[in-house]
């Protein structure tokens, strides 16, 4: 009875390990190529010109390259944000997610509105490498290892 508890006791606390899945890590910046990199400081900037304010830099968990109409419905984005109508959905974008604890600044920064706390988030930023048109949405960040795909 004893040996029989042990044991389910030890399969428990394994399976209750597995469940739990490590937090995202930030992907290495020197095993990205240069047109990665590229993309990245890219993506980097346009974060810089939104209105999300970072408490510490965030960390790039995934880099995807994939087309804009698959980037597009992977951050649910109005079309109209990220197509200039020129190119087609088949077009390469890359998907560029940010992890870091941030929030909202008021558009106006003479409005007497105060941020909010920074909250633990995620952000994807799209990048059209042909025209230069970008896109960010927040989202739940994942819980898996740092990714890059390419599909080369």
């Amino acid at each position: 009875m004893k040996v029989r508890l042990l044991w389910l006791g030890i399969l428990s606390v394994l399976l209750l390990t597995a469940s739990c899945s490590p937090p995202p890590t930030p992907i290495d910046w020197e095993s990205l190529s240069p047109e990665q990199q590229k993309i990245v400081r890219e993506a980097q900037n346009f974060l810089n010109t939104s209105r999300l304010e970072f408490q510490s830099p965030p960390q790039v968990i995934r880099l995807e390259k994939t087309t804009r109409g698959h980037a597009s419905q992977r951050i649910a984005s109005d079309d109209s944000v990220f197509f200039d109508g020129k190119n087609s959905e088949n077009a390469t974008a890359w998907l560029v997610l940010f992890e870091g604890e941030m929030r909202i600044i008021p558009p106006d920064p003479t409005h007497s509105f105060t941020p909010g706390p920074f909250s633990h988030q995620c952000v994807y930023v799209m990048i059209d490498p042909a025209t230069h048109m970008n896109a960010l949405r927040s989202t739940r960040c994942p819980s898996r290892s740092p990714s890059i795909r390419t599909d080369d």
